[in-house]
């Protein structure tokens, strides 16, 4: 079985292209997943991955550099050789389902409250300082005697 389930951040925007044929337009989306380690955050592993047909749209118009998405797919392996006549090998991810969960409208709701988030304790600090600067001072003198708490 080959079978391949990853979850890791876009390294950059999905690179879209549609390929004309006589009888019909090939979709395709690559793009390269940074997946940590064991949870690792100084340690990634770079995979290489190929959407097509809804998935590469779904991929150039939802995803974008940084977001956390997941990958269905199988591994397919190639090889060339470079222009100094060595065989090179790479190994891609062949994607059959891919989900984003840091959609942009996601994204753009949490820089939003961000900021007003910012803004209302800016005026919460604003409040607070000139009321502090408007209160009396007030000398309790005799008025305290009896009162049972310090």
């Amino acid at each position: 079985m080959n079978s391949v389930e990853i979850i890791g951040n876009l390294v950059k925007k999905p690179i879209y292209k549609e390929y004309e044929s006589e009888d019909k337009t090939v979709r395709v989306a690559k793009y390269t997943i940074a997946a940590q380690r064991n949870g690792k955050k100084e340690e990634a592993d770079f995979i290489s991955c190929t959407a097509f047909g809804n998935d590469a749209v779904y991929a150039s118009k939802y995803m974008d550099k940084g977001d956390l998405i997941a990958v269905e797919g199988n591994l397919h392996s190639s090889s060339y050789m470079d222009k100094d006549g060595n065989a090179r090998y790479g190994l891609c991810v062949y994607v059959n389902h891919n989900q984003n969960y840091t959609s942009r409208k996601n994204k753009e709701l949490i820089q939003t409250a961000e900021a007003n988030e910012r803004k209302i304790n800016d005026a919460i600090d604003s409040l607070n300082s000139s009321c502090n600067d408007n209160i009396p001072e007030y000398e309790f003198g005799d008025a305290m005697e009896g009162v049972p708490f310090e």
